[in-house]
């Protein structure tokens, strides 16, 4: 079984950090444009990449077996797990779709299709569902204050690399609760 080393994890999370300042800034040209939509869309692909940083903090959990190491790498590409790190959003998401019976990880799935992609819905062409400019400019706010925490707890890689083996250690022997007030304490949602 491969077992990726802390450097690689944590140049992980800080390509995962630029990746999602790209989104973000491009979002804010866009919407500086009056492309609310389209902005709106770049700022879920900015908090996607934001829920990977902590599930690559998560890898350390899943490499006592092969057939758990799969199930990772599996989470990883799955959008649901990375949203399920921006539940604290879910008041923004709702005003753009309503409340269904999906989970919420689900629901932002599908705001996400239902903004980006022209449908087919009761035979005819459904346009993607608009964004006002005051939506964009709340979930750019707090995009940015998250990814403004995330830049302060992850100052460098090499930073990073050390923590990366002393956290685990630490985490391995905490409680559920202590897990998710650190969490919280980091910028992520829990």
């Amino acid at each position: 079984m491969e077992i990726i080393s802390d450097k690689f994890l944590a140049e992980g999370i800080h390509f995962c950090i630029k990746n999602s300042e790209i989104f973000l800034d491009t979002a804010k040209t866009l919407l500086k444009q009056g492309y609310y939509r389209e902005s709106y869309l770049l700022i879920l692909y900015s908090l996607e990449e934001m829920g990977k940083i902590m599930m690559i903090g998560n890898y350390l959990f899943y490499t006592d077996s092969s057939e758990r190491m799969t199930l990772w790498k599996k989470r990883f590409r799955d959008h649901g797990e990375k949203f399920w790190f921006s539940r604290d959003l879910d008041d923004i998401f709702n005003k753009i779709i309503p409340s269904e019976k999906n989970k919420d990880e689900e629901k932002k799935t599908i705001l996400k299709q239902n903004i980006a992609y022209v449908d087919f819905k009761k035979n005819k062409f459904v346009y993607p569902n608009k964004v006002t400019e005051k939506e964009t400019r709340e979930l750019i706010n707090k995009a940015n204050k998250r990814i403004s925490s995330l830049k302060d707890n992850h100052p460098s890689i090499e930073e990073d690399e050390k923590n990366i083996r002393e956290n685990f250690e630490e985490l391995k022997n905490m409680s559920f609760d202590d897990l998710k007030e650190r969490a919280i304490k980091n910028g992520f949602s829990i």
